[in-house]
């Protein structure tokens, strides 16, 4: 099912399923940033250059992270803002002796590094997600 809207974003006119996004990045200070689907253009809204899409885009991603409990969404802290990823978007993850997880996100090409101390909750919730989808336990 598609979730469509329709935003201002630099002089142009934008209509984007965000089911198609992949990731979202939530900064401490409002700034909200996904990536075009099948590009690595980011758009970054914030309350006070787009209240209405802003808007929209939170309550999608609360939408994702609360009521569905068998979603393959996640929201982790990472690197100072709250990630929103979608998990089954994911094709490859590595993990290092040290027991650092690590992935790329597929639209913007960013690569986070996870590990048991910096994301706790998060990083168990991807390692049981590994476990659960590929039938692969990492050490």
């Amino acid at each position: 099912m598609a979730y469509w809207i329709k935003f201002s974003y630099e002089r142009e006119i934008h209509v984007v399923d965000l089911d198609q996004i992949s990731a979202f990045v939530y900064a401490p200070n409002g700034r909200l940033t996904f990536w075009l689907p099948e590009s690595a253009i980011p758009v970054v809204l914030t309350p006070q250059s787009n209240p209405e899409a802003h808007c929209a885009v939170l309550d999608y991603l609360k939408q994702r992270t609360t009521y569905f409990p068998r979603s393959t969404w996640i929201r982790m802290p990472y690197d100072r803002s709250e990630y929103y990823i979608d998990l089954s978007r994911i094709s490859a993850f590595s993990f290092a002796p040290n027991g650092r997880i690590s992935f790329c996100l597929p639209a913007g090409g960013m690569t986070l590094a996870l590990n048991a101390h910096n994301c706790g909750d998060g990083y168990q919730v991807v390692m049981d997600y590994i476990q659960k989808t590929t039938g692969h336990s990492l050490p």
